[in-house]
């Protein structure tokens, strides 16, 4: 019963799974087929990101050049998810 409770307090905090993600920041450098896009991050390593999740669709379209705020793929370095464009 207590272990429940703790479930409830780990997702009342932002869910147990994502948490301590690191959120770096970086530079679209090309758009890829399937909402995929290629991202320098500002630690100078580069990430294909997709912008999926609540956006979908509805997502703004992404230029080469723009900045945006990306949440790490916990499992595979090499992907992330982004998580909004940042104002130039």
């Amino acid at each position: 019963m207590s272990e429940n409770m703790n479930i409830g307090a780990r997702a009342a905090e932002g869910g147990a799974r994502g948490t301590g993600t690191p959120e770096p920041a970086g530079t679209v450098l090309e758009e890829l087929p399937s909402l995929l896009y290629r991202v320098r991050l500002d630690g100078g390593g580069v990430v294909s990101a997709s912008a999926t999740g609540r956006h979908g669709l509805a997502f703004l379209r992404l230029l080469p050049g723009d900045r945006v705020r990306l949440r790490l793929a916990e499992r595979d370095v090499t992907r992330a998810r982004i998580l909004e464009r940042m104002e130039r």
